[in-house]
């Protein structure tokens, strides 16, 4: 360890406090200054006697094996340290306080061994150089994970002192965040002093937290909390680990700052009963895989006769990898089938991805946060800060694949529709591949890795083992959950899509009976007050609550992801966008001259007039990201305009560009966005909605260290994201989502025999 260690860990708090608040407005700065002209003379207080033993150390510590830092020397020769260092264990257990004394007194000892050195070094400085009393601080870094957690005294000299407490020594990782306590608030003048202590401790510190997360709020930008990386024995509980902590800072600046340990990890962790039991389906799954692979290659070339006849073969060749990758890899056109939207999807998955490379970055520890904090300012990254309206690009595909199909269904069948069967299908393709992945998530989830961040993912798991039934019966938009609380947090977008889509026939019905004017003059008048209630009620909602008008990086948010984002009213504009779209789609299959002799002026400017404005939405939207326009992006009127507007509006320009390529005339983008390469590709997005933020969770939080944002950093990792999401949705499809869909074909397939013709469910593929 270096020779002024602890002038470097009194600076680094220091450091913490004036990164608090950030330096962009001249408040923050003020508020930074008051905070350090009253923490200031503590530090020195503590600096300057702890210099003082220092100084006796070297005179009479030069040649022991660690004369740069002999901390035990100073522990076993001065009262003052001593006491000190009794004060922060007092509370905590036996064990632990014993543990900490034996790895101080052995890394810093001239009589240990060289082997017993170099693991308790290993142990107090496993976070880096700034490292008293095992902890480091630093505000985006949270220390060497791994080294702290492969510290284990389990080697042969170490034996003997391991079995003083019980068996070796071994290491433990806790993340923790700096915040101030009521005595700093109560110094600053922002809390009234109470003469009670036992009044004030509880209000103040209620009080206290309050005011962190105002004073984050009127930042010019969301800043997080100082983080701590923290390890420590393997004995000391999670509560130990807090009052260690909050002991030093209690005994080095008057309390005036504490720390709240979010989670610890140790080595000690096994397969639960849950997590054996989805092992053993997932071995059946594959085993079916393997069998019925086997079977497809070697044996049923030479008897399909007998798969034709035989239920149980035709079964076990559902599982067939050999035949569903030639099926998934298929790129036959087939009659009515729209090519362009099979580009548009894939793009857009990968649209999506990147923006959620960006919510995980945000979420855990960047080195260089305020670089990350400026994208508003690069306007290469403005498309990126827009990413959510990739979403509604999906709505409205989706609207328009069930209105098209659903139509030409209602042709073929004379108007009847089968309304449990039309359910039912939905449930048959979502629910197997919906129910593997949360049982995933709810069980082997949390044995993938580990991290700084693993907390969070196990989190996500527990989340899935309280709520998977409300994203079952696609009610998680409604339910209110706290932060990380909802089980998978990217299905909000498959409970709005399942309830549009159940809905959706009260409008395309009406549609189709367009000759019966009173129905018809219903079904339009109800599309049309659901897409204004789509565009009016996201505005007054934001102008009521203050909220930004769309998902905002950098800027408090408040509760606008529950509020709007989430709820089917404020979305369904895009879906209705779609179902209008649909019906266009195939009223021009009925008819195809009527749009496909569109004079080329009416198709330039169609194209011109979408391009501009949905570009205008993207690289304009940017302008509600930027923190110096706050007063603008919660207050302003033509802020709660666009709130309400630009959704349905980027709806419409995709409405077009489906509608001009299905017309012939979408000219070069349909050329592109119509490769064959997109049809197997657009097929594996079902599996990557599923599979991806799993994928990206288990990476980004089982980092040990920073992130580093630059532009080229992100374009590496966002195609390692998609190549590594593209193979999680192949094992997906091919291991559930093909095989169920080939079962639900068997078992229905002497019942659609029996069906009118014409009578079959509809897909919304």
């Amino acid at each position: 360890m270096e020779k002024h260690v602890l002038t470097g860990f009194l600076n680094g708090l220091l450091i913490l406090l004036i990164a608090f608040s950030q330096v962009h407005s001249q408040g923050s700065i003020e508020f930074t200054t008051q905070i350090f002209k009253k923490v200031e003379p503590h530090f020195k207080v503590f600096r300057e006697k702890w210099l003082m033993l220092h100084d006796r150390k070297e005179d009479v510590g030069k040649n022991s094996m660690k004369n740069e830092f002999n901390f035990s020397n100073i522990l076993s020769t001065n009262l003052e340290a001593q006491i000190f260092l009794d004060l922060i264990l007092a509370n905590v257990s036996k064990s632990c306080s014993d543990q900490v004394r034996w790895i101080i007194s052995t890394a810093t000892s001239g009589n240990a061994s060289r082997t017993q050195e170099d693991w308790a070094l290993q142990m107090l400085d496993s976070n880096g150089k700034l490292t008293p009393l095992f902890f480091r601080v630093d505000i985006s870094a949270p220390g060497d994970f791994h080294r702290c957690m492969q510290v284990q005294a389990d080697l042969t000299d170490l034996e003997l002192a391991g079995s003083e407490f019980g068996g070796p020594i071994k290491g433990k990782y806790c993340i923790s965040y700096l915040f101030p306590k009521p005595s700093l608030w109560t110094e600053l003048g922002y809390i009234e002093s109470q003469e009670s202590s036992a009044n004030a401790s509880p209000s103040n510190e209620e009080k206290s937290f309050e005011l962190v997360i105002e004073r984050i709020r009127s930042s010019n930008v969301l800043t997080p909390l100082p983080m701590i990386g923290n390890c420590l024995p393997a004995s000391c509980s999670d509560n130990d680990v807090g009052d260690i902590l909050n002991m030093v800072h209690d005994k080095l600046q008057s309390n005036y700052l504490g720390q709240v340990v979010m989670a610890c990890y140790d080595n000690e962790r096994n397969l639960d009963t849950s997590a054996l039991f989805f092992v053993v389906i997932l071995i059946t799954i594959v085993t079916l895989c393997v069998v019925g692979t086997f079977l497809d290659i070697y044996i049923s070339p030479m008897n399909r006769t007998f798969s034709n006849t035989s239920v149980g073969l035709r079964i076990i060749l559902s599982f067939s990898f050999y035949t569903n990758t030639k099926k998934l890899l298929s790129t036959s056109n087939e009659p009515g089938q729209l090519n362009c939207i099979n580009g548009i999807r894939f793009l857009v998955t990968g649209w999506i991805l990147l923006g959620h490379i960006f919510i995980f970055i945000w979420s855990t520890s960047t080195s260089n946060f305020m670089d990350l904090s400026q994208l508003h300012k690069d306007w290469v990254m403005w498309p990126v800060l827009n990413t959510p309206v990739a979403v509604d690009t999906f709505f409205t595909i989706s609207g328009a694949l069930v209105a098209y199909f659903l139509l030409k269904e209602l042709d073929k069948t004379g108007g009847y529709l089968n309304y449990p069967l039309f359910v039912l299908d939905r449930l048959l393709r979502l629910l197997p591949t919906y129910l593997f992945t949360a049982g995933f998530a709810a069980t082997l989830l949390p044995y993938l890795g580990s991290g700084p961040f693993w907390y969070l993912v196990e989190e996500e798991s527990e989340a899935c083992k309280r709520h998977w039934w409300h994203n079952i019966l696609f009610i998680n938009n409604f339910m209110s959950y706290e932060v990380t609380q909802m089980c998978n947090p990217a299905a909000w977008y498959l409970a709005n899509d399942t309830q549009f889509y159940f809905l959706a026939p009260l409008l395309i019905l009406p549609l189709w009976r367009k000759k019966e004017v009173g129905l018809a003059l219903t079904g339009i008048t109800l599309t049309g007050i659901l897409g204004l209630v789509s565009v009016i009620l996201p505005g007054i909602i934001k102008a009521n609550k203050n909220l930004p008008p769309a998902l905002t990086f950098g800027l408090d948010m408040k509760s606008y992801m529950v509020d709007i984002y989430f709820k089917p009213w404020t979305r369904c504009g895009t879906y209705i966008v779609g179902i209008l779209l649909g019906y266009l789609l195939h009223s021009n299959d009925k008819t195809p001259a009527r749009f496909a002799n569109l004079s080329k002026r009416v198709v330039r400017i169609g194209w011109l007039t979408s391009t501009i404005v949905a570009f205008g939405i993207l690289f304009g939207g940017a302008y509600y990201s930027d923190p110096d326009k706050q007063e603008a992006i919660y207050n302003s009127i033509h802020s709660a305009v666009y709130c309400g507007l630009h959704r349905v509006i980027w709806s419409m320009c995709v409405a077009w560009s489906i509608f001009a390529c299905a017309t012939g005339n979408g000219g070069l983008a349909d050329t592109i966005l119509s490769y064959k390469i997109f049809e197997p590709l657009a097929r594996l997005t079902f599996g990557i909605y599923f599979s991806s933020y799993q994928v990206q969770m288990v990476y980004h939080y089982m980092q040990p260290h920073p992130f580093y944002y630059s532009k080229y950093n992100l374009f590496f990792l966002f195609f390692g994201h998609l190549g590594m999401c593209l193979l999680a949705s192949y094992a997906l499809t091919m291991l559930v989502t093909t095989p169920f869909t080939e079962l639900t074909k068997i078992a229905f397939r002497r019942r659609e025999k029996k069906l009118h013709p014409g009578r079959s469910t509809v897909k919304n593929e």
